[in-house]
């Protein structure tokens, strides 16, 4: 509560990350490991809602349960506390991000409730904000990955190229005087896809010219 009291002196919301499937996460009993215990859920943002000043908004972020049902009667208690909104990420914590986000999922606790949801998963260019939308009928889509890999997802003009991408994040990071060790990073991030691209552009270029017939006699 201290910290969340402290925070809202300069945020407008507060927001309980409750899908964190990390391993530091979860054995600390925080991010993911809170899904199982709605009792402990529900205390948490009620206490924020019942103490905070009303014009600071209180959200949180869940991910998937084991079925449709316990997903949509945890979101639907959660609206309960008064939350402004909930942060759906369309994977259970099981799963890897490799695996699709299940924005049909999203789309039946969005029709369960009555609170604005947040979309997430699978958000990788401007153009998936609006196909996810679409798709569940949430109010918002929210990036992560996408965000972390390249800052023009955020740009109707279309992504520039990672390593443009890049140069304009350091450069911001050195203006605001960004911590060393999350700039560290954000640039692990960045390179992370910029590698992805090249493996795929490889693999790409590489079944292309398995594809012509052989020219050996």
């Amino acid at each position: 509560m201290k910290c969340a009291e402290l925070a809202c002196k300069d945020a407008r919301v507060i927001d309980i990350n409750m899908g964190c499937p990390l391993k530091f996460s979860i054995t600390n009993g925080a991010g993911a490991a809170l899904l199982k215990k709605p009792e402990t859920i529900r205390d948490i943002l009620t206490t924020l809602r019942r103490n905070l000043p009303s014009d600071v908004g209180v959200t949180c972020k869940i991910r998937l349960l084991a079925n449709v049902k316990d997903t949509i009667e945890l979101a639907q208690a959660i609206e309960k506390t008064g939350v402004s909104a909930i942060g759906i990420h369309g994977r259970n914590v099981w799963q890897r991000p490799r695996d699709p986000a299940q924005w049909d999922v999203i789309k039946q606790v969005v029709d369960s409730v009555s609170c604005p949801v947040i979309a997430n998963g699978d958000i990788f260019e401007y153009q998936d904000f609006d196909r996810i939308r679409e798709a569940t009928r949430a109010a918002a889509a929210m990036a992560a990955r996408g965000a972390m890999w390249n800052q023009s997802i955020f740009s109707k003009d279309g992504l520039v190229p990672p390593r443009e991408s890049l140069m304009k994040l350091m450069t911001k990071c050195l203006e605001w005087d960004h911590s060393v060790n999350s700039t560290k990073y954000l640039a692990r991030c960045v390179l992370k896809c910029f590698r992805l691209a090249s493996i795929q552009l490889r693999a790409g270029t590489f079944l292309l010219f398995r594809s012509f017939p052989s020219t050996r006699a």
